[in-house]
């Protein structure tokens, strides 16, 4: 592999690292906002990762020069896919606590309470889930 295919190579593992805070600089698991950065990141590593392993396959003079081109590949391969579960965990974990939210707002209406009151108490939290649904559908090819 030529030195501007690893140049380009390390400094986009470590923007990824960076976003994704595996570094060690953020105190806490990264943000939602964070964990879809270090996907986009990812897959962007991952893009050049495959365009350069296509040019290397075919400056390739030994196999173990293909191994390493694999390796490579395997290495940027599951760097995005962390990157994008991440994104899908924010999302359920989203889901999940916009549900929990309604359903704990609908049992504790009092039964003594008028419709209008109770059905006024749980519209944002509808809103909530709704906007939670799409949040975890958006980016899915859901027809």
């Amino acid at each position: 592999m030529n030195t501007t295919h690893r140049g380009l190579a390390a400094a986009a593992l470590v923007s990824t690292l960076c976003l994704a805070g595996l570094t060690g600089c953020a105190p806490s698991g990264p943000s939602e906002e964070e964990n879809t950065a270090a996907a986009c990141a990812a897959l962007g590593h991952y893009d050049a990762t495959l365009t350069n392993a296509a040019e290397d396959l075919a400056e390739a003079s030994t196999v173990g020069e293909l191994r390493e081109i694999r390796d490579r590949v395997a290495e940027s391969h599951d760097t995005a896919v962390e990157a994008i579960s991440a994104v899908a965990d924010d999302r359920s974990k989203a889901l999940e606590s916009a549900w929990t939210t309604f359903s704990e707002q609908l049992q504790e209406i009092d039964d003594d309470a008028s419709l209008t009151a109770a059905r006024d108490s749980l519209i944002e939290d509808a809103r909530a889930l709704t906007g939670a649904r799409e949040t975890a559908e958006s980016g899915l090819d859901c027809a």
